[in-house]
Parts: structure tokens; C-alpha cells; sequence
């Protein structure tokens, strides 16, 4: 049997032939899929990862689309001495080889100032004050002195000109003003009457008296908004000559009778 009868005729030559067919069909297709995925993988193109640190996330995302990459925001943290909104990390590192339209993973600084509570530093030594306010991350902007029974005790807290009370929340960083006790004046006054003025009425009179607010009791039977409960008693009590910068303390209810009722405020033993 000649070559050319085998080829054409023999069942063996057929199998061969299905076999050679079969491998050139391999061998097209695996030239197909190594084509496609050069292309899809970009193979041997990559863009350089440009260094975005500190700028804004508007600039960087213009950057990095500039080198075919995008931006993946992946954490924000808050840094008080960067600006906000700005990059603080970013992976891969600056300088770094990487492929076209892959994400540049950047940790940015918050967009908003950190809202921290103000400390508990009434009543306290101005010293004291100050190193609890540092501590966490705070200042003291300035200091107002007034007279007062104890010296360089603090009395008040204020902060953009307002008075503040500790637990209220301001910006990170924030300064404020401290307004300390100076010590009894050699002045003598008169004790002006708070009877029946609310707390925040009888703080504007005896602070412009030259006193300050003591403690404070409220009457347990007392209700409603505790800003318009009255002041039913102080001590001293008023018309008395007392240095300036000595404290009153008063007490406070929802019950007007008992303005006409309590007398003790005004027969209690001088104490100075």
C-alpha cells in the first residue's frame, strides 16, 4: 500500500489526521488566549504611582487619573497639624510600578475638626487647669482674674466669649479662657437681694456686684425646666457689708410660696 492509499483510505491515517487537526486547533486557541490576555493584563505596560501625600483628595484623584489609576479611600483618621482633607498615606508607595486602572489606596484626614469634651477643671488650681487641658491637646487662650475667697481657683470657664460648663464638646485644639479667683477684695459692698430671680438672673447681679455664685441646692420638690426655677433663699443674706469676691450660695425651687415662707437666709450668723 502506497503513502498516499494510506492517507487517504487507512483508519489509522484517519485517527492521525483528527489528532494533527486537533492539536493545531489547541495550538491557534492557546495563541488566541495568550493574545486576549496580554491585552487585558497590560503585559509589559505599567504606570508609575505618583506621590499624592498632602494633597487634597480633588487633587489626587485628578493626579493619579492622569497616570490611568483611581483612588481608593480606605480609612480617615484626624490629624490636628495637617490640613483637612488631605492624604496622609497612601500604598502603593510613591515611585511604585503597577499596572493601568488599578486603585492607589490613601488614608486621608478627616474632613471635620475632632469634638472633644472639655475636662472637669472647676474648681481646681489654675495649675492643675492648665496641665489637664494640655494634656489633651487643649490651651489656655487667657486668663480673667476676679475677686474670690480662694486664690487662683478656678471659677468659670469660657470659650468664644460664652461661659462653658465641663462635658460639653469643642473642637480639638481649642483654647479657652479661665477665669480665676484673685482672693478677697479690701473692698466692703452691700449684698444686692437674688430672691426670685432665676440662677442665670442672679449670676449677671452678683458677678456685676462683685460676688460669685456658691454652691447650689434645689428644692427635691421642685419641677419643670430647671432654667426657670427661682431663688427662694441665699446666704448671706442681702444688705449685709461683705468683702467683694465672697461666694453666696443659694437655693433654688419651682415653689414661689416658699419665697415668702423660708426666712433662715435671712437670719443666718455672719460667717466672715
Amino acid at each position: 500500500m502506497g503513502f498516499k492509499k494510506f492517507w487517504k483510505d487507512s483508519f489509522i491515517a484517519l485517527i492521525i489526521k483528527n489528532i494533527l487537526i486537533a492539536l493545531a486547533v489547541l495550538l491557534v486557541l492557546g495563541r488566541v488566549t495568550l493574545i486576549i490576555i496580554a491585552q487585558y493584563t497590560h503585559h509589559n505596560v505599567s504606570e508609575t504611582v505618583p506621590d499624592v501625600r498632602g494633597m487634597y483628595v480633588e487633587e489626587a484623584i485628578s493626579e493619579l487619573k492622569r497616570q490611568h489609576l483611581y483612588i481608593d479611600v480606605i480609612d480617615s483618621l484626624f490629624v490636628k497639624n495637617k490640613p483637612l482633607g488631605a492624604v496622609l498615606e497612601q500604598t502603593p508607595a510613591p515611585g511604585a510600578k503597577v499596572k493601568p486602572n488599578r486603585p492607589v489606596y490613601l488614608v486621608i484626614n478627616s474632613m471635620t475638626i475632632r469634638q472633644i469634651p472639655l475636662p472637669d477643671i472647676l474648681e481646681t488650681s489654675y495649675r492643675n487647669a492648665t496641665a489637664s487641658l494640655q494634656s489633651i491637646g487643649m490651651s489656655v487662650r487667657n486668663v480673667e482674674y476676679v475677686n474670690s475667697e480662694y486664690k487662683d481657683l478656678v471659677l468659670s470657664i469660657k470659650y468664644r466669649g460664652s461661659e462653658i460648663r465641663p462635658g460639653a464638646r469643642i473642637p480639638d485644639g481649642s483654647a479657652v479662657t479661665l477665669v480665676v479667683g484673685r482672693g478677697l477684695s479690701d473692698i466692703q459692698s452691700g449684698l444686692p437681694s437674688v430672691k426670685g430671680m432665676t440662677l442665670a438672673q442672679a449670676t449677671d447681679v452678683l458677678t456685676t456686684a462683685g460676688f460669685v455664685v456658691g454652691t447650689t441646692e434645689i428644692d427635691p420638690h421642685a419641677q419643670g425646666n430647671a432654667e426657670n426655677y427661682i431663688i427662694y433663699r441665699q446666704r448671706p443674706a442681702a444688705g449685709r457689708t461683705i468683702p467683694q469676691g465672697s461666694r453666696v450660695d443659694i437655693w433654688l425651687t419651682s415653689d414661689e410660696s416658699l419665697l415668702h415662707k423660708d426666712k433662715e437666709g435671712d437670719n443666718d450668723e455672719e460667717f466672715f
